[in-house]
């Protein structure tokens, strides 16, 4: 179950939010996590939508589509959202995406 405890220095994307919910439905306590997002939400940080982070999206997706791979575009958008923020990111799901993204 999420708390407070198990994210305390976790900075979220606005777009991060879907796939918790996401997590919750999926999960054997669905009530209780349900309550336990609404609970911590206030107290979470979140990185908005910037023109930075946009471009780096739109840079990501064409140096990808030029070397024939493709990349969910909300990973895209996740990775951006690191690099920008110089935060560390942690998935199973996707390539580096650092190279893409050096001028």
């Amino acid at each position: 179950m999420l708390s407070r405890e198990s994210c305390p220095r976790w900075v979220y994307l606005v777009y991060n939010i879907e796939r918790i919910y996401y997590g919750a439905y999926k999960s054997r306590g669905v009530k209780e996590n349900l309550v336990a997002i609404r609970t911590i939400w206030k107290e979470l940080g979140f990185i908005k939508p910037s023109d930075e982070i946009c471009q780096n999206v739109g840079k990501l997706k064409a140096s990808l589509e030029k070397k024939g791979d493709v990349m969910d575009d909300a990973d895209m958008f996740i990775a951006a959202c690191a690099l920008v923020n110089d935060a560390t990111l942690v998935t199973n799901e996707m390539k580096s995406t650092s190279d893409e993204l050096k001028d």
